[in-house]
């Protein structure tokens, strides 16, 4: 499994992204733990039609075939995020 962050947006505004991923609610990490992609020319969000979502948290599982097997755009700004059983869950079935 490999989790990638995708910032959909201006390199000009990224370091802001990167600053507040930083910040949690219990702690302040020094880098971001996954590799992150620039979307600049937002070809994610066309590919996931996520468009009118876009600054809601998204999680997308895809497979080695590029099967999108979850696809989870939150409700709003919150922690509104797939459960990480209902991610577990669905990485288990994608390795069968």
């Amino acid at each position: 499994t490999e989790v990638l962050v995708v910032y959909p947006g201006s390199r000009d505004h990224l370091d802001e992204f990167v600053q507040a991923a930083k910040k949690t609610e219990k702690a302040e990490v020094d880098q971001i733990p996954f590799p992150l992609l620039l979307d600049e020319e937002l070809s994610a969000v066309g590919y996931f039609n996520i468009a009118s979502n876009l600054a809601h948290p998204s999680t997308f599982i895809i497979d080695k075939q590029g099967n999108v097997r979850l696809a989870y755009v939150g409700a709003d700004m919150s922690a509104d995020r797939p459960s990480i059983n209902s991610i577990l869950s669905v990485l288990k079935s994608s390795e069968q």
